[in-house]
């Protein structure tokens, strides 16, 4: 055979492929078409049973039965953003009752065990929904998995599950998740305070491990938990910098004259990072008495406690302003330098960075 026909042969066998690979890409899109027309169509007709629902003109089970026309992945992200957005906190134990008498809830929870991690994630997803206390055991199994993915869509269910023994144990774990996992977590234990309080206040003692104690001392300033925060306060000179840094974090929440005397003695901490903390906390109590203490504190050796300190002035109102414009004359350069940056800042860019 010539090189000639050899490369006809391969021509052909290429434009074959380009046919074919036309024809799938064709075929794909009009089944894709075809089911999103199918479900947009479905989702028309929640809309009645779910507004009836609600107005008392009929049932939950009419909305559930609505639902079975949609395929089980996606009857639970509907009916999951729907939880989210139209259907009031009231009614999520009646929805979750009777979701839990739909078969394909029933085997997406059966798959909480599966080697698959995408069927783990989408029992959690069901739990989230349907989850009743009972499921406890299912959900702290999901809670530890390997998978983040898992284990934030779990933690998602944590409301309508945990109880007291739960929560004890996913308090204990806090300080061994990810700090992805733990952000998820602070928003669903802000729906359970009244839990989450009493088990925190036992823990916050001197003598419990450092890095479960920062955590914890971030968790009771994140859910601005009262009893938990003066526990915490009495933490201000534990032997752990970076606990001493979670409880200049969390104090800052609140305000009172109790807290900013505290992040006044931290101020002179010796570790740096801790004497940060503390002028961006004074800055958030907007604690007028402290200027003077910031005054001093913009000449640490610590660029990061230069920083902050000057950004605390500037949330002090005018007198803290004028504290700023008065630095840019400093005899240190670099605090010069400093106050001269921020002094020029606009307003939103000042926030950012407070916030940062």
């Amino acid at each position: 055979m010539t090189a000639l026909a050899v490369l006809a042969v391969i021509g052909l066998v290429q434009g074959a492929f380009l046919v074919l690979l036309m024809i799938f890409l064709g075929v794909r899109q009009q089944v894709h078409r075809i089911h999103a027309i199918s479900v947009n169509a479905t989702l028309s007709g929640l809309y009645e049973p779910l507004g009836k629902w609600l107005a008392g003109a009929g049932t939950v089970h009419e909305f559930v039965a609505a639902l079975r026309y949609l395929p089980g992945h996606s009857a639970l992200g509907v009916a999951g953003n729907l939880a989210r957005t139209a259907i009031p906190d009231g009614y999520r134990t009646e929805l979750a009752l009777a979701l839990r008498e739909e078969p394909w809830v029933r085997r997406a929870i059966g798959h909480a065990a599966s080697r698959q991690w995408g069927r783990r994630l989408e029992a959690a997803r069901c739990l989230a929904l349907a989850g009743l206390p009972a499921d406890a055991a299912v959900l702290e199994a999901l809670l530890n998995d390997a998978r983040p993915a898992v284990a934030i869509a779990a933690i998602n269910a944590l409301p309508r599950v945990a109880d007291e023994a739960l929560v004890a144990r996913v308090l204990d774990r806090l300080a061994t998740l990810p700090s992805t996992v733990v952000r998820y977590l602070h928003g669903s234990l802000r729906e359970m305070r009244s839990l989450v309080e009493p088990a925190l206040v036992i823990r916050l003692v001197s003598g419990a491990p450092p890095h479960a104690l920062a955590r914890w001392a971030e968790l009771a300033g994140v859910l601005e938990l009262p009893l938990a925060l003066e526990r915490v306060a009495t933490l201000a000179e534990h032997p752990e910098p970076h606990v001493r840094e979670a409880v200049a974090q969390a104090i800052r929440r609140v305000p009172r004259k109790r807290s900013a005397d505290i992040l006044l003695e931290m101020l002179h901490d010796a570790d740096p990072e801790v004497r940060a903390a503390a002028a961006h906390g004074l800055g958030d109590l907007a604690s007028g008495s402290a200027i003077p203490a910031l005054m001093q504190v913009v000449h640490d050796e610590s660029w990061a406690v230069r920083f902050r300190a000057t950004l605390a002035l500037t949330q002090l109102g005018e007198p803290g302003r004028t504290a700023v414009r008065a630095l840019r004359s400093d005899v240190d350069p670099y605090v010069a330098d400093m106050a001269t940056l921020i002094a020029g800042l606009g307003d939103g860019a000042l926030l950012d960075m407070v916030e940062g």
